[in-house]
């Protein structure tokens, strides 16, 4: 999917939600955008990094 394509109309499918429960925690694609970052990106350098620790 492309960001700049997307809609906020499209994206309740490809993460399991309705179109209801998208817009209200996210009701501008640039909130989902930044959870979406820190989730996958910044949450899985932590992960790693802990994870060379052991």
């Amino acid at each position: 999917m492309n960001y700049e394509k997307a809609t906020l109309m499209e994206m309740p499918k490809a993460f399991g939600l309705s179109k209801a429960g998208l817009v209200y925690y996210f009701p501008f694609k640039p909130n989902l955008f930044v959870v979406i970052v820190d989730k996958y990106v910044f949450h899985s350098q932590q992960l790693d990094k802990v994870s060379n620790l052991q």
